[in-house]
């Protein structure tokens, strides 16, 4: 099996996408609505990471925050209403919920993506790649694994060839 690590906001939205959105007047964003999440979400970037799933046919796990607000399964109802027509299987956890000796060490995030991959080591992961916009700094010894977008342009055209070989290569 394949894996996307997905990061939401640098990677499927930016800077530029976030100043562009324009509430109706009527309409007073509420973060516990769909509508809230939804409008967060660049259909072009939605359409890159279309183009690395299915050349990979890899699954997608959300290791993003956004983790902390929605279970997968609306994940992939929101991605699914902006164009995407992958699979999301999975979350990463919360650090508090990290092993004892693993809390608290530089590079959570690359702690948290690979305690996914051990507990789901079943799934016989053998290539996945990281999209985020944190530093190499945030991911420790999985760092290797990351395509590195910014804030300031999410993810582009360049990205996705990068990241196709990452997922090529194997883990």
């Amino acid at each position: 099996m394949h894996v996307v690590f997905l990061d939401m906001d640098g990677v499927l939205n930016n800077a530029n996408f976030m100043g562009s959105i324009r509430d109706p007047a009527h309409i007073a964003p509420d973060p516990n609505t769909d509508y809230w999440w939804l409008r967060m979400i660049d259909p072009e970037a939605v359409e890159r990471l279309n183009q690395i799933v299915e050349a990979t046919e890899a699954k997608v796990v959300i290791s993003s925050s956004w983790r902390y607000h929605n279970t997968p399964e609306d994940m992939q109802r929101y991605l699914n209403a902006r164009g995407f027509r992958g699979e999301v299987i999975g979350r990463t956890c919360a650090a508090h919920m990290l092993p004892e000796g693993i809390r608290g060490l530089d590079g959570t995030r690359g702690h948290e993506i690979h305690w996914w991959l051990v507990k789901n080591r079943d799934l016989m992961v053998d290539g996945f790649v990281i999209l985020d916009d944190m530093s190499a700094g945030a991911f420790a010894h999985m760092a290797t694994y990351l395509v590195q977008t910014s804030w300031a342009t999410g993810l582009l055209d360049k990205h996705v060839p990068a990241a196709i070989k990452k997922i090529q290569d194997g883990a």
